[in-house]
């Protein structure tokens, strides 16, 4: 009989054990999740300040502005024309656009990190909920070490 409870007892430390494991895993998912809800969310702030900028583009024509060339580094500048944007377009690639052209490429990048954001919004929630769900069985396993 102690022989059995003794196997029993190990069992529920290797269970707990587990669950200790797949805890520390949604957690660490959650950490990295939550990191990527951040840099989208700040990307499309950034996205939403070209997008402003880009709206009101026709009143800049012959009026200086700062352009930045680096952390903290500016060059003074003048717009002289107002009717096309450099645009980056990944990999490396920078092409020149008109503004409607540009103001709906941007549009296209705030909806696709939208959808990103929304996505990764429903696996913080799922991740939360398998957090809840497990720290509540190791809850319930170390009681029933402990008794």
């Amino acid at each position: 009989m102690a022989e059995i409870q003794g196997k029993m007892e190990e069992e529920e430390e290797a269970t707990l054990a587990e669950l200790r494991y797949l805890h520390r895993t949604y957690m660490e998912r959650y950490s990295l999740v939550m990191e990527e809800i951040r840099n989208v969310v700040g990307e499309n702030n950034s996205l939403g300040g070209a997008s402003v900028v880009l709206g009101n583009i026709e009143n800049a024509s012959n009026h200086e502005t700062l352009i930045g060339v680096g952390p903290g580094i500016y060059l003074k500048g003048l717009i002289e024309n107002p009717d096309t944007v450099m645009v980056s377009v990944g990999g490396g690639y920078i092409v020149e656009k008109g503004v409607e052209d540009a103001k709906k490429f941007v549009e296209g990048w705030i909806e696709r990190h939208n959808k990103e954001a929304n996505a990764l919004m429903k696996e913080r929630e799922e991740l939360e909920g398998a957090i809840m769900d497990i720290s509540y069985r190791i809850g319930k396993a170390q009681e029933e070490l402990h008794v």
